[in-house]
């Protein structure tokens, strides 16, 4: 991984965020990439549970953090504001070295703050909710967003919601990929935006994958799409 990185084989694609308010792209996701000089590209299911198991998702957290740094930078100097989340999982949420290199590195870019998201990932796997609650309103209070992903799957979801200082919180792809034929995801999904809203947090849907669903979370008041339709 050292040397994938060295010779820029890693790279990041942005997947967009689209307002469905204004059908405006104005946020995007960072999705890490391996293009290796052999085996070719590499699937990040296929990697980045080995770099988790060997403990080396740090290095790259952090080099992907500093490139979507820079490219936000070199965005906002071509006149377009573009808001990036950075995946970090519970359990480097919880590495307070980790985390302070992380806010070093946003502090020093030219990169406004308020241009960058956390996205939280596997939160369901903390065990010190507590911590993790500080943390967040730590980060928060520095201007760095908090998004909660994959709403609807941990065990306390509604925990986070009360307990971290999140600005959004993303309701996960199974939810939305089966609005159109399970009513309960359908009323699941519209309640889950109304709560969020009266709690003052944006909602991002996963995994819109054609226009009637996209239709159907305009309905509901959904702030942000994402997928591939």
């Amino acid at each position: 991984i050292d040397a994938a990185i060295a010779g820029g084989d890693i790279w990041v694609a942005y997947q967009p965020k689209l307002c469905i308010a204004n059908g405006q792209v104005n946020s995007a996701e960072a999705l890490v990439r391996w293009n290796h000089p052999r085996l070719g590209a590499i699937r990040p299911d296929r990697f980045i549970p080995v770099l988790e198991a060997d403990g080396r998702m740090t290095d790259l957290t952090l080099h992907i953090l500093r490139q979507c740094l820079a490219d936000i930078h070199a965005w906002n100097r071509m006149g377009k504001a573009i808001n990036c989340s950075i995946n970090i999982s519970a359990a480097l949420l919880l590495d307070r070295d980790f985390m302070a290199q992380c806010m070093q590195a946003v502090n020093e870019s030219p990169t406004p703050n308020s241009q960058v998201t956390f996205e939280i990932t596997e939160t369901a796997s903390l065990e010190n909710l507590d911590d993790a609650a500080l943390i967040t309103r730590q980060i928060s209070d520095t201007g760095v967003r908090i998004s909660i992903d994959d709403y609807g799957t941990g065990q306390s979801s509604l925990s986070y919601l009360r307990n971290f200082s999140a600005h959004e919180i993303k309701i996960d792809q199974s939810f939305i990929k089966s609005m159109l034929t399970n009513e309960l995801d359908l009323v699941m999904v519209g309640s889950t935006v109304n709560l969020a809203h009266d709690m003052d947090l944006k909602v991002v849907a996963e995994g819109v994958e054609d226009g009637e669903t996209l239709a159907l979370l305009a309905d509901f008041g959904c702030d942000v799409a994402q997928g591939w339709h």
